[in-house]
């Protein structure tokens, strides 16, 4: 005997988890990824050393991914994913931040190691599930990651699919 589903009003708690995705994905993501370009002369500069010494961090940023991508994964399955993520969110900043102050290129490099950490959690495998886009007919592959590619093809449309029915 199939029970009705019971649906839920949207809260400021459903916008947060939303939020968080997006903060997760376009802020440490577009400063990790996108701008250390701007900053790789400057700092090479700054510390008298060559460009390419100073963007072998983003190296060390993808080795570090590769090499805790199935340890992360692991903890994800066993541990709170909220506690999981906010530790990566602590190292992908704290690496960001201490970029600021630092005077000698190894520095940086260590800063590329946490970051790798943290990023591999924030955008690959910040498991977060969502049972109502779950139960879904258009949709029976259930979500798993935050990712940008997750939140628009998985979090969007339920969130129009949302307002569609407060609308109507």
């Amino acid at each position: 005997m199939a029970t009705a589903a019971t649906t839920q009003k949207m809260t400021a708690r459903h916008i947060l988890v939303v939020l968080t995705c997006v903060f997760c994905t376009f802020g440490c993501a577009a400063i990790t990824f996108s701008c250390p370009g701007l900053c790789y002369r400057p700092v090479a500069n700054y510390l008298g050393v060559q460009v390419s010494d100073v963007s072998f961090y983003m190296s060390i940023v993808y080795f570090a991914e590769v090499i805790f991508s199935p340890i992360i994964g692991a903890l994800l399955e066993k541990y709170d994913a909220r506690i999981i993520c906010t530790i990566a969110a602590v190292f992908t900043s704290g690496g960001i931040f201490c970029m600021s102050f630092y005077t000698e290129l190894w520095q940086w490099y260590v800063s590329g190691f946490f970051m790798g950490v943290g990023e591999i959690t924030l955008l690959w495998l910040c498991w977060l599930p969502h049972p109502a886009i779950e139960q879904s007919a258009h949709n029976p592959a259930p979500p798993r990651s935050c990712d940008a590619a997750n939140a628009d093809g998985r979090i969007l449309p339920a969130v129009a699919l949302r307002f569609q029915t407060l609308v109507a």
